[in-house]
């Protein structure tokens, strides 16, 4: 079954980095594909605005010929900022809706540039129709205590952003006073500075928090977004470190919000770019100015394309059957005739 008064999401892709065109299982059950590698490298980890407004150019003009909520398919995780580009698209719609985003990272510092991919959820956060945002399993140092300056902790205070991180339960931030004080002793004030208190899911599983997610959101329109680098290493190659979570829990706790919550959107990153980030500002950004890069083997293509066919199969179950025991064949797909073939990989 789907959500309440849901249409079926459209699966798409798209092909910044040509790292989902070694999913030849995948590519066969994608309605369409928006061919983006000219930002291969504009785009990637942080982009000016004019980078920005021109790759959203393309995403409305491919919009108009796709309706539809999509399932978007978007590459590594290099290009998580892209998700602030679809929410863009969702906010002129003008429906108050909840992000629910599943990440090894919080992805939500204050800083510019407007797009970054470790800053689209405060960008998000701007945007008039996001009503609350929910961000699960995150265990990366982002929750350290000096990373937390850059975080929307006015948001945090107020419960506009709930975090339920893998297994950090208490984080105290010096010197900022936050408020108002909340009766669940989600914030409290000392002479300090105050302590933020998270119900993390220490020791349980994504499924227990996604089932309380979809009872308090039952029925109410929610974006989804996911980064496989919350995933072990056994479910996952990413370009990030990685997290703990099992993909079998992944997939039983997406299936909850898909039956309970109205998708009314949600993409997929984590995968392996297949070309080695470029300029001394990036590398150093993302921390890989002395990490030797290593292209991705077929080993790393075969686990995100499992993962990535898992999650196809948990959002748009049925939609795709297969005959003679050919996983990947399609049946009554059409593809959008603004698609784009699969480019080699760049460079």
């Amino acid at each position: 079954m789907f959500g309440p008064d849901t249409n079926p999401l459209v699966p798409i892709a798209l092909d910044l980095d040509g790292s989902l065109a070694a999913q030849p299982e995948l590519r066969e059950r994608l309605v369409g594909v928006v061919e983006l590698n000219q930002f291969a490298q504009s785009f990637r980890l942080r982009a000016s605005r004019t980078i920005g407004s021109a790759l959203c150019a393309r995403l409305d003009s491919f919009r108009r010929t796709t309706r539809g909520p999509w399932l978007t398919f978007i590459g590594s995780g290099d290009f998580h900022h892209t998700s602030l580009a679809l929410l863009g698209q969702l906010d002129a719609l003008d429906e108050p809706f909840t992000l629910v985003l599943i990440d090894h990272h919080p992805d939500w510092f204050t800083l510019p540039p407007k797009f970054h991919c470790g800053n689209w959820v405060a960008g998000a956060l701007r945007l008039p129709s996001l009503e609350h945002a929910v961000l699960l399993a995150q265990d990366s140092t982002d929750l350290r205590w000096q990373d937390l300056y850059a975080a929307p902790l006015r948001e945090i205070a107020s419960g506009r952003v709930t975090l339920i991180p893998w297994r950090t339960r208490r984080v105290r931030v010096p010197l900022r006073w936050l408020g108002p004080v909340t009766p669940d002793h989600r914030v409290t004030r000392e002479w300090w500075g105050s302590t933020l208190t998270f119900a993390g899911i220490d020791g349980g599983t994504i499924a227990d928090a996604c089932a309380r997610i979809a009872g308090e959101l039952a029925g109410q329109p929610v974006y989804l977004s996911i980064d496989k680098d919350c995933l072990r290493r056994a479910d996952a190659a990413c370009d990030w470190e990685q997290g703990n979570v099992a993909l079998d829990d992944l997939v039983a706790g997406i299936t909850l919000l898909r039956d309970k919550c109205r998708l009314i959107g949600a993409d997929v990153c984590g995968e392996r770019a297949r070309l080695a980030l470029k300029g001394l500002v990036k590398r150093i950004d993302a921390g890989r100015v002395n990490e030797r890069w290593i292209a991705p083997n077929s080993d790393d293509d075969r686990l995100n394309q499992a993962a990535n066919l898992r999650i196809l199969e948990a959002l748009v179950p049925n939609q795709f059957p297969t005959t003679g025991g050919n996983r990947s064949s399609v049946v009554n797909t059409k593809r959008s005739r603004e698609s784009h073939a699969w480019t080699a990989p760049h460079g």
